[in-house]
């Protein structure tokens, strides 16, 4: 161990609500989903299939959903 380390402490800071940081008009799903990521304790945070298939990725889903350049989009998000 260091002997010349000394430990440090940091104050706490109150979380902010999203719409603090992101404005009125950010997306309801995605400030859901970025909530449910950036949990510090690993055990609590979305699992990743369960990200996948969140409400804010359902446009991907859509049949007919096309790239802006008009290619269709491939069907990476259907888990059925």
């Amino acid at each position: 161990m260091n002997s010349e380390y000394k430990r440090k402490s940091f104050p706490r800071i109150e979380p902010q609500p999203w719409d603090i940081i992101f404005g009125d008009d950010a997306d309801v799903d995605g400030l859901d989903l970025l909530s449910k990521i950036l949990v510090y304790e690993p055990g609590k945070r979305i699992m990743p299939i369960d990200a996948l298939t969140h409400p804010w990725f359902d446009e991907l889903r859509d049949e007919g959903m096309v790239f802006p350049h008009g290619n269709l989009m491939p069907d990476l998000f259907n888990f059925s």
